[in-house]
């Protein structure tokens, strides 16, 4: 029996748009963000999911009701632990105003660091370890079923590196583009198989 996860990136936001720190301040889609929903939509109409998890910030959210409109028979259920990272005293900021304002931690960008805690924010360690819960629930409630994750790049960075025994250093090594999707099936018996990562191909 295999669970299959399609983890799927929001739409883009006015502050994706200029590099502004989201984490959990709650920026809806623009105009792009909308239309991005619409194509991964499209996509997806007819791919045979069973059932839908969404972070509750209106990005991923919005994104999701979005998707969701095409499987409206199927349950979505909205999942505080899928929330983005917070980002404390960066939150908000782009890096040039990062590196103005906290030049020591612009150097060496050191909330990339697993352990290191953000002042007023969370450490690597701590969305990971959020992640790897939600993961070990949802296997447990859905398996052998489709999964819709539409969540945030850091922590479904986090599920990814849970999910393939990846280590969190590499989190910052690949990209999530907006609706992005990326596939992960975990057979009951075996390692996960990642099928994509990064998919944007709806993105014309």
């Amino acid at each position: 029996m295999v669970t299959s996860f399609l983890f799927i990136r929001h739409g883009q936001t006015a502050w994706n748009q200029v590099h502004r720190m989201q984490g959990q301040t709650d920026i809806p889609l623009n105009a792009s963000g909308k239309m991005q929903a619409e194509q991964i939509a499209d996509l997806l109409r007819t791919y045979p999911i069973h059932v839908f998890y969404t972070s509750p910030l209106q990005r991923t959210h919005e994104t999701a009701r979005t998707i969701h409109a095409y499987h409206q028979t199927i349950p979505m259920y909205i999942h505080h632990t899928l929330k983005e990272r917070s980002f404390g005293v960066i939150e908000g900021k782009t890096y040039d105003e990062i590196a103005d304002q906290f030049p020591a931690l612009a150097f060496d960008r050191s909330w990339h660091h697993p352990y290191f805690q953000i002042p007023g924010g969370e450490r690597l360690i701590d969305v990971y370890m959020r992640g790897e819960q939600f993961l070990q629930e949802v296997i447990e409630k859905e398996q052998g079923k489709t999964v819709a994750v539409i969540a945030h790049g850091v922590i479904i960075r986090c599920m990814i590196s849970a999910l393939l025994k990846w280590p969190l250093t590499n989190n910052y090594f690949y990209e999530l583009n907006n609706t992005s999707v990326t596939m992960i099936r975990v057979p009951t018996t075996g390692e996960p198989e990642l099928q994509m990562i990064n998919y944007t191909a709806h993105l014309k």
